[in-house]
């Protein structure tokens, strides 16, 4: 289970004005949908509901904009948070990275009340965005990592589903070797969802052929 989270640089601002708040994230797999909802129910619904000149702005870096994948946009923030550049307002993070950013964010506790904070529905979620007692962060969504298992070739070749990977790796090449043995050469072994260029065995040094 993993949580996207959001890390906020603003402080509250006084809405003497129009204002617009840029956000950063980066989509490479199917959630950039989901991110465009987001702004949309913000800027079309929330603000009316509430009267407020606020625009929120969404830049969003994807595998269509952002050739060199998650390496380059992680240095690119780390670059922008060094200069305390202000071309971002808000970030959207996996949590894997609040020890690296906190230092640059500000502890919510300050600013949002606390039944806000403690509104989320459970420990495990808000304290992904906590660092040394600072809320620097808050969930956006929850993400379950799932496992789809095609039956009908499991139950062909006397397998369960996988449980490990040294289970997925022996299921696949016994069902592979069957399979191209009868010509069935276009068959998948795994496929998973990392951008194009990042393979599965640079993370866990599985092959299967």
């Amino acid at each position: 289970m993993y949580y996207n989270i959001i890390f906020l640089l603003l402080c509250f601002i006084a809405l003497t004005k129009a204002i617009t708040i840029n956000i950063v994230v980066q989509s490479f797999f199917s959630y950039s949908e989901l991110y465009q909802l987001i702004i949309n129910d913000f800027n079309n619904r929330y603000v009316k509901e509430n009267n407020l000149d606020i625009k929120l702005k969404l830049n969003l870096f994807t595998e269509q904009n952002s050739t060199i994948g998650k390496d380059f946009y992680s240095s690119t923030i780390d670059t922008l948070l060094n200069k305390k550049s202000h071309k971002y307002d808000v970030f959207i993070y996996d949590p894997l990275f609040t020890r690296r950013y906190a230092p640059y964010f500000i502890d919510l506790k300050k600013y949002l009340p606390k039944e806000i904070i403690d509104s989320y529905s459970s420990d495990e979620t808000i304290n992904s965005g906590y660092y040394k007692d600072q809320c620097v962060g808050l969930p956006v969504y929850v993400k379950y990592k799932l496992l789809y298992s095609n039956i009908n070739l499991l139950n062909k070749y006397n397998r369960t589903i996988p449980e490990t990977w040294d289970e997925l790796v022996e299921t696949t090449k016994i069902v592979l070797e069957g399979e191209r043995a009868t010509n069935n050469n276009d068959l998948i072994g795994f496929s998973n969802l990392f951008p194009k260029k990042q393979k599965i065995h640079q993370y866990l040094n599985l092959t299967v052929k």
